[in-house]
């Protein structure tokens, strides 16, 4: 009776290493979470700069599972983050593939915090839907939660150059939930569009009837 019991108490039987790296993954999640409650007071004071910001197409790459060189993969990652604003919160989406097959597509908020004139956090946080084709990749549930901390360094055309952390998690909503760390080097591009200014009404071509006709023509016709 006790060996069946023993079976199904799965999450005990996780070994040492794997409970090693959840308190690892914990403690990131306390630094990500102490930086967001400190650096959240800036951003009531960056608002109105904010407004004046283009949305951001985003290309990242880098290294998925960090934490874990076992299942260490690299990662190609694509990001829209549009200038629409709800308090001091922005929408994004997103999508990424690893070198091993897995694919993940997100949609969020992000608080962009303004730390002076080079210098951006950007904090995000986007459920998303995730698949694998190997079991090593598996992070045991369809839905991750994905939080992410950004530091990039602003050109004077506004475009941004960074290094993004992100962990990802279920949750805990199965009991397999291994998690994943996430490093990129970020590149955000400024989407501009640009307006094409309505002409004067004086300087507009006009039709060959309202065109005055042709002095010397005129002067034949008189003499």
């Amino acid at each position: 009776m006790k060996d069946c019991f023993a079976v199904l108490d799965i999450p005990n039987r996780i070994p040492l290493r794997e409970k090693s790296r959840r308190r690892i993954q914990t403690r990131l999640q306390l630094v990500m979470g102490s930086v967001l409650f400190v650096l959240a007071s800036n951003v009531l004071a960056q608002h109105d700069s904010l407004k004046k910001v283009p949305s951001f197409v985003t290309f990242n790459t880098g290294a998925f599972n960090v934490v874990n060189a076992k299942r260490l993969q690299g990662q190609f990652e694509i990001e829209f983050y549009p200038n629409l604003e709800a308090w001091f919160f922005y929408p994004f989406a997103g999508a990424f593939i690893t070198t091993n097959s897995s694919a993940s597509v997100f949609a969020g908020i992000t608080i962009p915090v303004v730390v002076n004139k080079r210098l951006l956090v950007r904090l995000s946080f986007a459920p998303g839907l995730y698949t694998s084709t190997e079991r090593k990749s598996d992070l045991g549930y369809l839905l991750e939660f994905r939080t992410s901390l950004k530091i990039a360094y602003v050109f004077r055309d506004q475009s941004r150059l960074g290094v993004q952390f992100s962990h990802i998690s279920n949750a805990n909503l199965n009991w397999w939930n291994p998690g994943a760390e996430v490093l990129v080097v970020s590149y955000e591009i400024p989407l501009r569009i640009v307006k094409v200014q309505e002409l004067p009404v004086s300087s507009r071509g006009r039709s060959w009837e309202s065109q005055p006709r042709d002095s010397g023509m005129n002067s034949w016709q008189a003499d």
